[in-house]
């Protein structure tokens, strides 16, 4: 009878996954239909859309990021062609979302040896990549998965040491997605170095994780210096351009910002306290690897706190959290804090994503996306095809997408957000502009617009829907 009970549980438990998947996979097809277009969309799919026509990245084209990720939406514009759409954009990202959530399940299912707590994990990651911003077009999944994937083969590289260099290898493709997956080298090496104990298998587990790291790398270094005769050199400068004058850069918010995330999302990671002397074991050399992974990315806060960049927090404390209850559930004293807070956990967790579903279904009730297409048709109807447009705002960046406009400087400044443009490019951009458009907000935040807009002949043309002004000469 008892048997009967523990077989009927165990039944519903995994139903209750089961049937929570299926309630977040409608979430995100619902958020891919509905949700609003989102600013970086004018970065990434106009630079996609010129490569796919024929742009090469870093030559004539100007990005300010790594290129994977714009290559990926550049193939999908090369696939479909005109028949392309925002919809195969959006679901390409949330492919890579969940792609992110089967390795998060393959790494908790053996990290835990049960397949329903890595069934929960992933569906923990998955409500979280949800409600930050993972269901729009953002680069970080692709990030996500390349570095899970280097992390997954770090894992089972005491079975196959060849696995080293596929670690490398994706890692080295995470930090070709955005320059923030660079980062993971330090977490990573830091196991790769120490998962021998004989330093001559030390060494040589490094050379072929640190083999396996350049050789991405060297391909398109070499790549572009034969075929385009660019150097390593002015690529790195490319990815580093911004380096030192984006975001805030506050110490202070970047430490907040990570802890008020790691309370507020996945507190499992704090009950680590109470085990610490275990976790510094030589045992638990994966776990280490991960904290200090989670430690390294939080760094990415420092330049802005925006909401898709805790995507790349997201997976790593899922896993930290399930080591964390393992570890603990060896304990009967702490089973039922374990219990009491992973219940907490999921409620709090379901009630964020219910409000981030209202939101979506807000937006689905005011045809939020439908608007944006219908700004961009009519700002089309005011300034005739093949003119040069300079968005002076950092609202409607997505309209270099939605519009089709062709870059003002391609090479040198691409496309970009305004804030990201020295004095020196923004007057080389007014002089090459024939149409501007930027609203009351912009031009009361930064008065130096309005002197430009004055000092190179513009005149307010019109005033568009949501207050947007179409300044011409």
């Amino acid at each position: 009878m008892q048997e009967t009970e523990h077989q009927l549980s165990k039944y519903l438990q995994r139903l209750s996954l089961i049937v929570v998947a299926i309630l977040i996979t409608i979430a995100f097809v619902h958020a891919g239909r509905y949700a609003i277009i989102n600013s970086d969309s004018g970065t990434y799919l106009a630079t996609a859309e010129q490569v796919a026509q024929g742009k090469v990245l870093y030559k004539n084209m100007y990005v300010g990021y790594t290129p994977i990720g714009i290559y990926f939406f550049a193939l999908i514009k090369y696939m479909f062609g005109s028949q392309t759409t925002y919809l195969h954009y959006i679901y390409l990202v949330i492919a890579f979302i969940f792609l992110g959530g089967g390795i998060i399940y393959q790494l908790a299912s053996a990290i835990s040896g049960k397949k329903h707590v890595g069934l929960l994990a992933a569906l923990v990651y998955l409500m979280l990549a949800y409600k930050y911003e993972g269901i729009y077009i953002v680069l970080e999944p692709f990030v996500i998965v390349f570095g899970l994937g280097a992390l997954y083969c770090l894992y089972k590289s005491q079975r196959l040491r060849g696995l080293y260099f596929v670690a490398g290898v994706l890692l080295s493709c995470s930090f070709l997605s955005k320059q923030y997956g660079m980062l993971l080298v330090i977490p990573m090496a830091y196991y790769v170095f120490f998962s021998e104990e004989y330093l001559k298998l030390m060494l040589g587990n490094m050379m072929l994780f640190a083999l396996g790291l350049g050789t991405p790398l060297l391909i398109y270094f070499g790549i572009y210096e034969s075929q385009y005769g660019i150097s390593p050199w002015s690529l790195i400068q490319a990815w580093t351009r911004y380096a030192h004058s984006y975001g805030e850069r506050s110490l202070t918010k970047m430490l907040l910002a990570a802890g008020r995330f790691t309370i507020s999302s996945l507190p499992f990671i704090l009950l680590l306290g109470l085990s610490i002397k275990k976790v510094l074991k030589r045992a638990y050399l994966f776990l280490q690897s991960l904290l200090l992974a989670y430690g390294v990315l939080a760094l990415s806060l420092y330049y802005q706190q925006y909401a898709h960049y805790f995507l790349l927090l997201i997976p790593l404390g899922v896993l930290i959290a399930v080591y964390s209850g393992q570890i603990l559930w060896e304990e009967k004293r702490f089973r039922l804090l374990i219990l009491l807070l992973l219940g907490l956990n999921i409620g709090l967790l379901s009630v964020r994503n219910l409000g981030a579903f209202q939101e979506i279904w807000q937006a689905q009730l005011t045809q939020a996306r439908i608007k944006q297409y219908q700004l961009a048709e009519e700002v089309n109807l005011y300034i005739p095809p093949h003119k040069q447009v300079l968005l002076l705002t950092y609202f409607h960046q997505r309209l270099n997408y939605l519009c089709h406009f062709p870059p003002l400087d391609a090479l040198q400044t691409g496309y970009t957000f305004p804030d990201n443009f020295s004095q020196a490019q923004l007057d080389t951009l007014m002089a090459k502009a024939d149409w501007v458009l930027t609203e009351a907000y912009d031009l009361q935040h930064n008065p130096s617009y309005q002197t430009l807009l004055h000092r190179y002949h513009f005149q307010q043309r019109h005033i568009l829907t949501n207050g947007l002004q179409l300044w011409g000469r």
